[in-house]
């Protein structure tokens, strides 16, 4: 029987990370991205064209440039409005894990430096025609992306998908290219874009992934990627790993993953691993929820909980949008662990600035 952790870090690549918090007000940029409403219900009447995305513009307090603490001060909105005390983000930590719809990939675009360029259009169905259709809100989201992470942080990427499951479901997702086990795939819900503070909060978190999965930090198996459906392969390739094994093979011992469960999760990892074993969906959920519910002070979040790599992501995305912590919790601890690798410090303030100046 295969670990059930090899099922949920397929569910991550395929865009669990997408993290809405809807109750955030949207105090970072003056206008939403994109605007894309939900789809209307079919009427013999043709539908109108879909209005085009706005830009998103940052409130510019500080002209001079010279004003990270204050915009920090407002990027905390992403994580921390509607949070406070032990009030979890979302009523359950299932509920991301379910879809109302199935995925559809609407427009595949090779990524190309900055730029993107269509490569495939799908048959979309008839409620996700006109979202297919609107090339400009694709290449508005990509170049916000594009914006706000560096060129040489996104080098693995190979293409950006536009894809939708309905409203309100998965955001976006990375997964490794069909084609190169080196590459990656980014995708983004054309109708959940459209909140800015989703919108950001989720590509940081999914950035997260390729930053921590990518292959100078987990070389990838060829085996697994060249047998996906052998479940003996990919014991094999587990049981022959002595550092964290994510699924897409061997983190290396230096790795930011493999420190990072070295440094946070090796009290309760056997407890964690014996829950993914589970295969009743309802006993699993409730069993993980019990998880987080023992160790919450340690989380950031209650989806951190799910895994190590969506625990390492969401602190992640706490390092990036808010202030150094003050506090002595592991959650906190946890968010200073990225403060002692000088290149991540210097990643940070550049990707502040980016969202911060974007314009």
């Amino acid at each position: 029987m295969k670990p059930r952790h090899r099922i949920l870090v397929a569910l991550a690549l395929l865009g669990l990370a997408g993290l809405a918090c809807k109750t955030v007000e949207r105090m970072i940029f003056t206008e939403p991205l994109p605007a894309a409403s939900t789809p209307a219900q079919p009427t013999d009447e043709p539908e109108p064209p879909v209005k085009p995305t706005a830009e998103p513009v940052f409130n510019d307090t500080c002209p001079d440039g010279g004003c990270i603490e204050a915009c920090l001060d407002e990027l905390g909105v992403l994580v921390n409005t509607g949070h406070s005390g032990n009030e979890p983000r979302r009523s359950s930590l299932g509920q991301k894990f379910s879809t109302d719809g199935e995925m559809e990939t609407l427009v595949v675009y090779t990524v190309l430096g900055d730029k993107i360029e269509q490569a495939k259009k799908y048959a979309a169905p008839s409620r996700f025609e006109r979202y297919a259709s609107d090339s400009e809100s694709h290449q508005r989201i990509w170049r916000f992306y594009a914006s706000i992470i560096p060129a040489e942080q996104r080098s693995t990427l190979q293409e950006f998908h536009i894809f939708s499951d309905g409203e309100d479901e998965i955001l976006a997702a990375v997964e490794q290219s069909y084609e190169d086990p080196y590459r990656w795939i980014l995708m983004v819900d054309i109708i959940d874009s459209d909140d800015p503070v989703d919108l950001t909060y989720t590509l940081v978190h999914e950035y997260a992934h390729l930053l921590t999965l990518g292959p100078d930090q987990v070389p990838p198996s060829q085996a697994i990627f060249n047998n996906p459906e052998s479940d003996q392969v990919y014991e094999d390739e587990y049981e022959s790993c002595n550092t964290y094994f994510p699924g897409e093979g061997c983190s290396k011992r230096d790795s930011y993953l493999n420190q990072f469960v070295d440094d946070f999760w090796l009290d309760f990892y056997d407890e964690w691993v014996d829950i993914t074993y589970i295969e009743d969906d309802d006993e699993y959920y409730d069993e993980l929820d019990s998880f987080y519910r023992k160790y919450e002070d340690q989380f950031v979040t209650d989806y951190a909980a799910t895994s190590p790599e969506e625990d390492i992501a969401e602190t992640f995305s706490f390092f990036i949008l808010t202030p150094r912590p003050t506090g002595n919790s592991i959650a906190d601890q946890k968010i200073i662990f990225f403060y002692q690798y000088p290149e991540l410090v210097s990643l940070r303030m550049q990707i502040i600035e980016n969202i911060c100046g974007y314009q």
